[in-house]
């Protein structure tokens, strides 16, 4: 039984809306996504012996960012989902939102609130970790 879970978030895209007057064309990402990586203290020796030896062996030394297209994103990311799939205590969800379609909280201005990125982030950020608690309960 593990007795701490730890939990990873990330982001891509940014959390704001603009369209140019002129335009229409939108000046933002057209997309905004968050991901939560959770691990259980028992499990962090396997995921830290596997990121240990794929940074030493491609030589990587600053932040990841690679393409998922990539091989080198494949070589890294199989592992990880083989511990997960075995029942190692490594758990993920994620939420991709296109922001011409959405029609939810705080994005854009509305008769009842103006727009606020940071509480569209939130509110982003909340609903990914109740999504992600519904089907992973802490252990």
């Amino acid at each position: 039984m593990s007795k701490h879970d730890y939990l990873f978030v990330d982001e891509s895209g940014d959390p704001g809306y603009a369209i140019d007057p002129v335009s229409g064309e939108l000046l933002s990402t057209p997309y905004y996504t968050a991901a939560v990586l959770h691990v259980v203290d028992n499990a962090f020796r396997y995921l830290n012996m596997h990121m240990s030896s794929f940074r030493f062996y491609s030589r990587l030394m600053n932040e990841l960012k690679i393409p998922a297209g990539r091989e080198q994103f494949t070589t890294l990311m199989e592992p990880v989902g083989t511990l997960a799939e075995n029942g190692a205590g490594i758990f993920a969800s994620a939420v991709y939102l296109d922001k011409r379609r959405y029609t939810g909280r705080y994005l854009r201005p509305t008769e009842e609130r103006q727009q606020d990125a940071v509480r569209f982030r939130n509110f982003v950020l909340r609903r990914l970790l109740e999504h992600h608690f519904e089907k992973y309960a802490l252990l």
